[in-house]
């Protein structure tokens, strides 16, 4: 059974949902398999004339304090998907962290195109074991403090941490070292339309000294 740390689902133009599954974690790659098998490593996933994809990896994400994430960026690629993008939604399942404000979490598409999912958000209560997804058409902005603590729940992405122009968080390389607010806006519809062949990478940072967590299939 695929253990689905971070589940992307892909409406594509033609009407077929597209469903991308990767977890990551130091020295792992990513698996990645139209039947629901693969290999360790950084994998493909082959579009079959099936409505659903499915690519995936065992291994959990660990969040490191204030530093980068294992792996980082957690990479999978998609290839021979023949529609372009029309909405996408991101799910982290099994999310644990002792201060999710900490949290710095950034997709990036095969075709440049990123958006932030969160940064600087959900407050300082513990979390344990939940699952967040991110939905462009969802009714609530994921929030930016706490209490009530963060619950499994379906929330449009947030950035709090952040200037009217610029980031105020640090992404280490190989994240591109662009900063405008424009070239990262926490909205997922940055993807719509785009070709989703190539490499999806997810950037995960904890940003401050003292906290830790992981995201765990």
């Amino acid at each position: 059974m695929l253990l689905r740390t971070i589940i992307l689902s892909l409406l594509l133009s033609s009407n077929f949902a597209f469903a991308h599954t990767t977890v990551s974690a130091a020295g792992a790659g990513t698996n990645l398999s139209a039947a629901g098998t693969g290999s360790s490593g950084t994998g493909s996933g082959q579009a079959p004339a099936a409505a659903v994809v499915v690519a995936g990896n065992t291994n959990p994400i660990v969040i490191n304090d204030n530093a980068a994430a294992a792996l980082y960026p957690s990479i999978a690629t998609i290839s021979g998907v023949t529609a372009s993008i029309t909405r996408v939604r991101v799910q982290l399942t099994g999310l644990t962290h002792t201060f999710p404000d900490d949290l710095d979490i950034i997709l990036e598409g095969p075709q440049g195109q990123r958006a932030m999912l969160m940064s600087d958000a959900g407050g300082g209560t513990d979390v344990s074991g939940i699952n967040l997804t991110f939905d462009p058409t969802a009714a609530t902005v994921l929030p930016d403090t706490s209490p009530p603590a963060l619950t499994t729940a379906t929330f449009r992405p947030a950035n709090y941490g952040l200037n009217s122009t610029v980031f105020t968080d640090t992404f280490p390389a190989p994240f591109p070292a662009l900063n405008v607010l424009d070239d990262a806006p926490a909205d997922l519809n940055v993807f719509n339309l785009t070709n989703p062949n190539g490499h999806w990478k997810l950037y995960v940072v904890d940003d401050a000294g003292g906290d830790f967590g992981s995201i765990a299939g």
